[in-house]
């Protein structure tokens, strides 16, 4: 019998739960009844709080039965926050969030996601963990990816949201499996790249120290293909970004790898989900510029040597785009 899920979770800020029936009342005040929380969901707002004491009563019954829709009450110091909860299918666990608008922003669903799927890989049974949100909420994919869940694709016509008119709405699937935090596969990041992209590259100095440059790239980026690779606690650990010049040609616009996972193949995933997906699309040239070994630098001298690994090959070296004191050297490689 699974062990998955427990009655509580703990994490640094937040109690995981199970619902009592004193829940309904702050339930019904912080989300049930409010139309912009409930949005996205699969049900109307309350109108009154017997509807939310009934919404208690049910999860408590699915905790005592043992199956279905079990939800944790997200507590922060004797205040509940929201819920959680996840459905246990074989080796596969859904995971589900609401939570009180006055918290949004605070990173309250992302702690409690990612101690979730923690606390569900914990259990030998269970190989997969996934989560569903609208195609039109961002909010919710933000967490998902925060929580380092890889985005597996567009669910069309998947679930019917009320709250957002009759017909059934496409999906975007995310899903963590037990060899994402071994492997720590790559996966495309399709919000707040600048974010993530400032993560990487402010905590390397020693190729990236120019804030001003910084600042550009983390701008840059909003609009290109992005790929992140995580660590084990779901945190950015590298970065990747590629620019689109034709159909045929593409370039590593900016690469980065938190100090503490150089040398563990982060990179090499990066690139390679990054030429995976380049050739599918019809690319077959993708280009890095870096500084070249006429400016003696040791962190480049690393840079250059990863990229020749990775089949990139000298193509020439330019004057520009930088300036006299930072040549550049040019690698070519043929997807």
């Amino acid at each position: 019998m699974s062990s998955f899920p427990p009655d509580r979770i703990e994490t640094q800020r937040l109690l995981l739960r199970r619902p009592v029936p004193s829940d309904a009342q702050a339930a019904f005040d912080g989300w049930c009844q409010d139309a912009e929380v409930t949005r996205f969901l699969g049900w109307p707002p309350h109108t009154a709080v017997s509807e939310s004491e009934a919404y208690v009563k049910k999860t408590m019954a699915a905790w005592e039965d043992g199956a279905g829709y079990r939800d944790w009450v997200m507590e922060r110091d004797g205040e509940v926050l929201g819920m959680i909860g996840t459905r246990v299918e074989a080796h596969r666990v859904e995971i589900g969030y609401v939570l009180g608008r006055a918290h949004w922003g605070q990173g309250v669903v992302t702690e409690a996601t990612q101690a979730v799927i923690h606390a569900a890989f914990a259990d030998p049974k269970i190989e997969r963990v996934l989560a569903l949100c609208d195609a039109a909420n961002g909010g919710s994919a933000r967490v998902m990816e925060k929580a380092g869940m890889r985005y597996e694709g567009l669910m069309r016509q998947f679930a019917p949201h009320p709250n957002l008119g009759p017909d059934p709405r496409d999906c975007h699937l995310y899903a963590r499996v037990r060899s994402d935090a071994k492997s720590h596969r790559a996966q495309p990041l399709r919000t707040e790249r600048g974010a993530a992209c400032a993560t990487v590259l402010r905590a390397l100095p020693d190729w990236f120290g120019l804030e001003a440059s910084v600042q550009a790239f983390v701008r840059d980026v909003e609009d290109m293909s992005c790929w992140v690779t995580h660590d084990d606690n779901g945190d950015v650990a590298s970065f990747l970004a590629i620019s689109l010049h034709t159909q045929r040609s593409a370039e590593v616009h900016v690469m980065g790898v938190l100090p503490a996972f150089q040398g563990q193949g982060h990179g090499t995933e990066l690139l390679t989900a990054a030429e995976q997906s380049l050739a599918r699309d019809g690319v077959r040239y993708l280009q890095v510029k870096t500084l070249s070994s006429a400016r003696p630098d040791p962190f480049y001298d690393r840079t250059r040597a990863f990229y020749l690994s990775r089949g990139f090959e000298p193509l020439t070296e330019l004057p520009g785009p930088w300036d006299r004191a930072n040549p550049c050297l040019q690698l070519l490689k043929r997807l």
